[in-house]
């Protein structure tokens, strides 16, 4: 008997709080929300989900009695409460995940824009598990409204070194009109790179929250190692002098070295050192390949790595280069700065991809 009074009093309370749920959502400030499927608003780690109402409009499930959709089949107790918590965050204010996201990736400056690169945080500080449907059209609304999907996946993200390399060239706009759904039943789409695309649209939706500009959003997109070197090229070119080799070190190949080890890797940015003789005399490949005990095919394949890699982050890089190697050493100079620059522009842009590029 005692049993019974309390499963009453159990439906009861239930009962009480889905009228009072369907009562708010059925308000005219809602009525954009009930076309929505009622999975609209579950988060991928949500458990124990009512999935036998998941695809249905929210206002077809509000349309059911409290006694319908608890003898739905496979609705039990907890997946009531399931329910419940998908209603409230309907009747929510803010897209379910959003607050989960932004404490993740809060940087600790007040302006995100001047925070680390561009104020983005690494991949490992970002779960794909709490973007729901709900937050992640707002993303790609904030892609498509600040004019950004044309730029790639590889150059929007703060590094390439954890980033599956088939996606570095991949527009934003190839997932700005797919649902998270979609894109999961998508070939080879698993977590890790689930989780670089969301935060990719994610360093968009906040630049575009934080600016309202479209220009804006797409310069503090650009890695930030870009803008120095290119003033400083505009610099020695209104001067008409070639840079001496300290100058030459710290102005252009520091740089560009530090961009290569934020996206390969220590160990790729120490090679590439060697291998320009930034440090000493260059490091033959055979050399390199014999310290590290691996043939010097593999060496070449982490030099091509770097190449790629800059292609990616700074694409005009190859053409502001060459033309900067014939523009200011055309005269007789410092021979040692002259084969630092082709050492440095043969290892981030190498010739035999202009080659590929034309074949």
């Amino acid at each position: 008997m005692n049993v019974n009074v309390k499963d009453a009093s159990a439906d009861d309370k239930q009962a009480a709080c889905y009228h009072r749920l369907r009562d708010t959502l059925l308000a005219k400030r809602y009525e954009d929300r009930l076309t929505k499927p009622l999975g609209y608003w579950a988060l991928p780690n949500d458990r124990r989900l009512p999935q036998a109402l998941l695809e249905f409009p929210l206002e077809e499930v509000l349309a059911r009695s409290f006694e319908e959709l608890a003898a739905t089949r496979g609705i039990g107790q907890k997946k009531i409460e399931s329910l419940f918590v998908l209603l409230a965050r309907a009747a929510g204010d803010q897209a379910p995940g959003a607050d989960l996201i932004e404490v993740q990736n809060k940087p600790s400056e007040e302006n995100w824009a001047s925070a680390g690169t561009n104020g983005r945080d690494g991949l490992g500080n970002f779960n794909p598990g709490v973007v729901s449907e709900a937050l992640w059209q707002q993303w790609q609304a904030s892609v498509r409204e600040s004019g950004v999907a044309d730029m790639t996946i590889g150059l929007v993200v703060p590094s390439l070194d954890r980033v599956p390399s088939v996606i570095w060239q991949a527009p934003l706009s190839r997932y700005a009109d797919k649902s998270l759904a979609e894109i999961r039943a998508m070939r080879t789409h698993g977590v890790k790179r689930m989780g670089v695309i969301l935060q990719a649209f994610y360093f968009v939706h906040r630049a575009w929250q934080e600016t309202r500009d479209a220009a804006a959003v797409r310069a503090a997109l650009v890695p930030t190692f870009i803008a120095p070197i290119e003033r400083w090229l505009a610099e020695c070119a209104d001067r008409k002098t070639a840079p001496g080799e300290d100058a030459l070190r710290a102005q252009l190949i520091e740089p560009l070295l530090a961009q290569i080890q934020v996206d390969c890797g220590e160990m790729v940015a120490k090679l590439a050192r060697d291998r320009i003789g930034l440090d000493g005399r260059p490091m033959s490949v055979r050399s390199q390949a014999r310290r590290l005990i691996v043939t010097r095919a593999r060496i070449y394949q982490i030099f091509e790595q770097c190449g790629k890699a800059m292609e990616v982050r700074w694409p005009e890089g190859r053409d502001r280069l060459r033309a900067f190697e014939s523009a200011v050493y055309r005269q007789p100079t410092d021979s040692l700065a002259a084969r630092l620059l082709a050492a440095a522009i043969e290892l981030c842009y190498p010739r035999r991809f202009e080659h590929d590029g034309a074949a």
